[in-house]
């Protein structure tokens, strides 16, 4: 669970802008991909991170808030070099409220990655109550989804 400096420092700068740029602050930003499930390979992964913004009040009043964003530095003809990155988050709304209630496996293990400290690029406090209850959030009985993804 460990990504090289470069790509950190990458995932880093072009989060906040990512979101500052669709009017959206960044909550939570978590490495995520091979490096976080730990089958990246040194000098061929690219760097991959998931996460969580807050839309601004002026988006979510006009019906205007996008329920994800994404950034890649890659091109779309060819695979992600190590020199690449991949940011995808999601709208708190959208992650609690529709991915992590459908058994979604991205939005369960984003839930999960704070137990993984390395992991953690950019954290808000205003999280930590929900991130130390997961079970308020995750409903495991009504859905066979949950199974399924653990087994």
């Amino acid at each position: 669970m460990t990504i090289p400096e470069r790509q950190r420092a990458a995932l880093l700068e072009q989060a906040p802008t990512l979101c500052e740029d669709n009017d959206a602050t960044l909550l939570f930003l978590s490495i995520f991909g091979s490096h976080l499930y730990g089958t990246d390979t040194p000098g061929v992964s690219d760097g991959d991170a998931r996460g969580v913004f807050l839309p601004s009040l002026r988006s979510l009043a006009l019906n205007a808030a996008q329920h994800s964003l994404h950034s890649s530095t890659g091109d779309k003809g060819r695979r992600n070099s190590t020199e690449d990155t991949d940011i995808d988050p999601w709208s708190l709304q959208y992650w609690l409220l529709n991915l992590l209630s459908a058994g979604d496996s991205g939005p369960v293990d984003l839930f999960f990655t704070p137990s993984h400290e390395a992991c953690i690029l950019h954290r808000s406090r205003a999280l930590d109550d929900m991130f130390a209850h997961p079970e308020l959030l995750i409903n495991t009985e009504s859905d066979k989804s949950y199974a399924a993804y653990s087994l």
